[in-house]
């Protein structure tokens, strides 16, 4: 969105954030971002986000075909059912909604893995899967990474969002209308029942 992505050359281009006290994947999260792959075929796995943790590393990766893969604990967890093509933006989401993890490419579901492994992120890379950034690089482009810890976005197959992404954590479903007030602006999940969302806080 706007005039600027982050581009990657896939020769050694990566960002690395460490210290991530606050990013601690214990429960619902989403992850997604806008990629955009300049190859059909790269002649090497390319990584677009990659994190390190206490546990077990995981990560969003696109092979020499095409297809993209989610790789967690220590295999090919989910894999796209289609290759996904070069020269146009895509945007893709990695979902937890309790113990079920989907990742999705265009808001369609490429599958489901059973997870509830805490994930204490010690360090992320964006657009390498390792340390010095020289590793499985991204040819391509990425935008609007976003992470939302405590809570999930979709939910199920949705309809990719056409502005830039809010930073704001939607309430989650409650279950019951009289515990709502005291959900305005929560990111807390009660129940998969849904009784009703918030989008703002407010009066009802």
């Amino acid at each position: 969105y706007g005039t600027a992505a982050l581009l990657l050359d896939g020769t050694g281009d990566a960002a690395r954030l460490e210290s991530l006290t606050d990013l601690i994947l214990s429960g619902d999260f989403t992850i997604e971002c806008w990629a955009y792959f300049e190859n059909a075929t790269p002649a090497d796995y390319e990584y677009l986000i990659a994190a390190q943790t206490d546990t077990d590393p995981f990560g969003i990766v696109r092979d020499t075909s095409g297809y993209v893969h989610l790789n967690m604990d220590y295999s090919f967890a989910i894999s796209s059912s289609a290759a996904v093509t070069s020269g146009a933006w895509h945007h893709i989401a990695l979902e937890r909604v309790g113990s079920t993890v989907t990742l999705y490419i265009g808001g369609v579901s490429q599958g489901t893995y059973t997870s509830a492994v805490s994930y204490d992120i010690a360090e992320l890379y964006i657009g390498a899967s390792d340390y010095a950034g020289t590793g499985l690089n991204l040819d391509g482009s990425l935008d609007d990474l976003r992470f939302t810890v405590g809570a999930y976005r979709y939910g199920t197959g949705f309809t990719p969002p056409t502005s830039a992404l809010p930073t704001d954590v939607t309430a989650t479903p409650v279950t019951s209308l009289i515990e709502l007030p005291a959900m305005l602006g929560s990111a807390a999940v009660l129940s998969s029942l849904v009784a009703g969302q918030v989008v703002e806080s407010g009066p009802l």
